[in-house]
């Protein structure tokens, strides 16, 4: 995929090279927070699938595994600002032309006038195919399906707002860094107005992890448990 990009942006070997070494740099920037996040994401989960939820300590968890991520969400931004001045400012006009068009043609679609009706027609019947499909082996209660689908619909709505607010940043970023001249100010500002709703998503996304934990009984969570631990012994690398 990177490589299409490459060649239908018309981006030259010596563009390329030096947007792989921001990419490693950007890498070898992040890779030590990474593996910081590693053991307390791993904590976190067995804490949730736990047979009783200490759920003060999933919140310190969680917190320790935001206050990392917040350290590297700026990394990663600036480097889409040094990737974007490696650009000629005819190649940024082409992307940023490609993602208006790509836009366009999105808002196309999500304004077709039968949609909402459609939604209406099918969301719910597709929340429980999916959770009788891939939850299938939990055996779950009539009443733990209606909590998830209720749960699945409440995070959404929160996640709502937060999603919008994190779209319009983006979206003055991406016109930041396809400007004529890279508007490194601008993206500057935007990149410190980042932080705090990728938080508050993750919080979201958070609270919904924890209440669908609670929702299973604690041999359900054991069997999740089970199947992550079988998972990670298959793919597990031999001793050397």
């Amino acid at each position: 995929m990177k490589k299409f990009i490459y060649n239908f942006f018309n981006i030259t070997d010596e563009q390329q090279a030096a947007l792989e070494k921001v990419r490693q740099d950007t890498h070898a920037a992040i890779k030590p927070y990474f593996e910081q996040i590693k053991p307390l994401s791993e904590q976190l989960q067995a804490t949730l699938l736990a047979e009783t939820i200490d759920t003060a300590k999933a919140a310190e968890l969680f917190k320790g595994i935001t206050d990392i991520e917040a350290l590297i969400i700026p990394i990663e931004a600036n480097a889409k600002v040094q990737a974007a001045q490696i650009l000629t400012p005819e190649q940024r006009a082409d992307i940023k032309g490609v993602m208006t068009d790509v836009t366009s043609f999105i808002k196309y679609i999500m304004a077709y006038p039968g949609l909402d009706d459609l939604r209406n027609k099918y969301e719910k019947r597709i929340q429980k195919a999916m959770i009788d499909s891939k939850l299938d082996f939990l055996n779950l209660t009539e009443e733990q399906k209606t909590a998830l689908i209720a749960l699945q619909d409440t995070t959404a709505d929160a996640m709502k707002p937060v999603a919008e607010q994190m779209g319009a940043l983006h979206k003055d970023f991406a016109e930041a860094l396809l400007a004529a001249t890279v508007d490194t100010e601008a993206a500057a500002t935007l990149i410190s107005q980042m932080v705090e709703p990728t938080i508050q998503m993750a919080g979201i996304k958070f609270n919904a992890e924890l209440e669908a934990a609670q929702i299973l009984t604690p041999e359900q969570r054991q069997i999740i448990q089970d199947k992550i631990n079988e998972h990670k012994n298959r793919f597990k690398r031999p001793a050397k």
